[in-house]
């Protein structure tokens, strides 16, 4: 049974509130950083970030659900993450006696015999 519906809140019929500050957030990035561009570059370097945003904007490729913007993210963020995440305990008992001492791993028949209870 479906507990939640998730539906994106649409600007218009093509384009949704997320996308829009996607765009948004480029197009700012390009303003912010002009001055370090050329001064004939100025108009094409933020035109540039802004179709950019709207690439990012546009539904994945690798993953049908989630938009390039956030595909990339999740493969950074997973990128970052530590690669073997088990770690094993350290133990200052021998493995044979943590078994041995251990009631759970043997009958108690085993126990009266080896002398251990």
């Amino acid at each position: 049974m479906i507990e939640e519906i998730k539906v994106e809140t649409k600007m218009f019929k093509f384009i949704d509130i997320i996308s829009v500050f996607v765009i948004m957030g480029f197009l700012m990035f390009g303003f912010l950083f002009s001055n370090m561009v050329l001064g004939a570059l100025k108009i094409p370097f933020i035109i540039y970030n802004g179709l950019i945003g709207m690439l990012f904007s546009f539904k994945s490729p690798w993953n049908k659900d989630l938009k390039i913007w956030k595909s990339l993210a999740l493969f950074i963020r997973n990128r970052f993450h530590a690669r073997n995440p088990y770690h094993a305990v350290r133990c200052e008992i021998p493995a044979e006696d943590v078994i041995a001492c251990n009631p759970l791993m043997y009958n108690n028949r085993y126990l009266e015999v080896n002398g251990d209870e």
